[in-house]
Formats: structure tokens, sequence, C-alpha cells
């Protein structure tokens, strides 16, 4: 009896000394996949202090599941978003889910192989109406644009004339354009029975005491209209044939020329100078300028000759679109 109550005493101590833990121990808890411990203020785990008593968990190993979020699956997240963002990348439609809208082109809406088209041109601010062709060529019946301005009532004229005109004579047409952009597409024509040399001359220096103070208002192309031209005050001798407006030779109305810009001979064994077409004959004057359109005789040639001097030409304001 005294034999097995020893013996189960040894068991029973050797037992409590496997079962309580000495001071450097920590009871082993096992969990699966990791290890988790009961830490003390002495231990450290990973060189990080914690508080006695605290059940620490250690990661050994990944504990996510296949295809979890990571930082690097988020990168290719945001990368996707940002292309989808782009609205230049071609993106899928579904007609089935992302119907047209009203209108839209379809087959139905093409036009037919055969389809004409209707071309209409403006007549006025609201107006359109359909160009005529010629009945005969079928070509397209148009007017030269110089020709429309006379229909617009844009188109004016100077003549001056000389029944007396000397070899030693002189006659011309000076006016100042006005300093706005409607601007004068003028061609000259001039005829003399002697010979004598036209001249355009831009911005001359005038001598007004020997001009006439007669004004001229050039003549409207189109008789039923009654627009003015923009320039008002034309000096021009003769006036409408009256000889007693004559400049000669010594009467000049300039003192200095300024600028030649057209200068040729005409009369005696010469053809009327000043115009081939407006094509390449035009000038369109500079704003707020003095011209001066001088015929002169050279001094050789007969005497009691004629002279004229026709200025044609319309007022236009270039478009802007």
């Amino acid at each position: 009896m005294k034999k097995a109550f020893s013996l189960f005493a040894l068991v029973f101590c050797f037992s409590l000394i496997l079962g309580i833990p000495g001071d450097s121990q920590n009871p082993q808890v096992p969990v699966w996949g990791n290890a988790t411990k009961l830490i003390d203020t002495t231990n450290e785990e990973f060189g990080v202090a914690h508080t006695a008593g605290v059940l620490q968990t250690i990661i050994n190993s990944s504990a996510l599941p296949s295809g979890a979020s990571t930082e690097a699956k988020q990168d290719d997240l945001i990368t996707e978003l940002q292309l989808k963002a782009d609205l230049t990348e071609t993106q899928p439609v579904s007609a089935a889910s992302l119907p047209l809208p009203s209108g839209a082109a379809t087959a139905a809406k093409q036009l037919a192989a055969n389809h004409t088209v209707d071309i209409q041109a403006k007549t006025g601010d609201a107006t359109y109406q359909t160009p005529r062709l010629d009945s005969s060529t079928h070509a397209l019946e148009t007017i030269e644009y110089a020709h429309h301005e006379i229909h617009a009532g844009n188109s004016f004229a100077i003549h001056i004339i000389e029944v007396d005109f000397d070899k030693a004579s002189e006659i011309g047409v000076l006016f100042t354009t006005p300093n706005t952009t409607e601007w004068i597409h003028l061609v000259p024509l001039v005829d003399c029975g002697t010979t004598a040399q036209f001249d355009i001359l831009e911005a001359p220096t005038i001598d007004t005491g020997n001009y006439p103070t007669t004004f001229y208002t050039p003549r409207n192309r189109d008789r039923n209209s009654n627009h003015t031209s923009v320039i008002s005050s034309v000096r021009a001798s003769p006036v409408a044939n009256q000889s007693s407006l004559k400049l000669k030779a010594d009467t000049t109305p300039v003192s200095a020329d300024g600028t030649v810009v057209h200068c040729e001979i005409v009369g005696t064994g010469r053809q009327g100078g000043g115009i081939g077409n407006r094509d390449s004959d035009e000038y369109i004057l500079k704003q707020n300028t003095t011209y001066y359109f001088r015929l002169k005789g050279l001094g050789t040639g007969s005497d009691n000759s004629v002279a004229t001097i026709e200025l044609s030409f319309y007022e236009h304001t270039n478009k802007t679109a």
C-alpha cells in the first residue's frame, strides 16, 4: 500500500514539474498554419516589445486566398479604368442594349445611287432660287461682278470732253477718296486726236489756285437708282464740255506729281489708251488719298483737236467671311 502511494505521488510530482512553465517558457498553443504564443514582458519577437499576457499570432506564411486583391492587382485595375475613361479608345456598342438615337443614319436613310441634288443660290437675306441654265448649251448663266455692281446701283462714271484740245493743252480729273473701307475699283479710258501723255498721279501736291472750283458729281450707271457715290467732290476740267474750264500747260493744278501709278502715250496713230479689260487694267484706289488723272499734250501734232477722259468704277467693301 505504501509502495503504491509512493509511486502515485512520484507520478503526480513529475507531472507537475512538466506542466508548470519556467521563467523563459510560454505555453504553446497550436494554430493551423501559424504559431500563437503568450508573450511575457522580457520576450521580443521580431524586435517588437509586447505587453505581458497578450496573445500574439505570428504569421509564418500568407493566409490570403488565391486571387485576393494585392497591390499589384490594384495597379492593374487602375490602369484598366484609365483606359476605359479614355473616350478615344474604341468601345464596344451593343445595338440591343444601346439602340441608335431617333433620326440616326441607317441603311434606310442613305440616298439612292441616282439621287439628284437641287443647287440653290441666295438672292436675298432669306430667299433662295435655283440657278438657270442656257436652254441651248446648258451652260450656267452668269454675269461678271462689275456688271452685277451696275445692277446693284454701285457703279459710277466720270466723263470729261475737250473739243478744242491743243498740242500743249492739259485736262484732268482730281478727287480724294473717302477714309472708309468702301474702296474704289476703277478702270480709266482716254482718247485724244493729238499725241498726249496720260498719267495717274497718287498723292500729288495740289496747287488749287490754278484749278477750277467747279465740282462734278459722278453719274450712277443705273439710271433708276438714287444711290450716290462716296466721292462727293470731283474737280474736272472741262466739265460737261465747258471749254472755258480747260487747263493750259501753264496752269496745272499740281506742283509735284507724287507717285505716278500709271503712264502711257495716246493720240495720233495710236488707239485710245488707259483700258484693255477690267481683269488687267483695274485699279483699287487707296482710301483717304488724292488722285489726279491727267491728259497732257506733248507739244507735237495738231491743235484744235478733241480729247476725252472716262473713269468707270464701282464701290465695294471687301467681304470678311
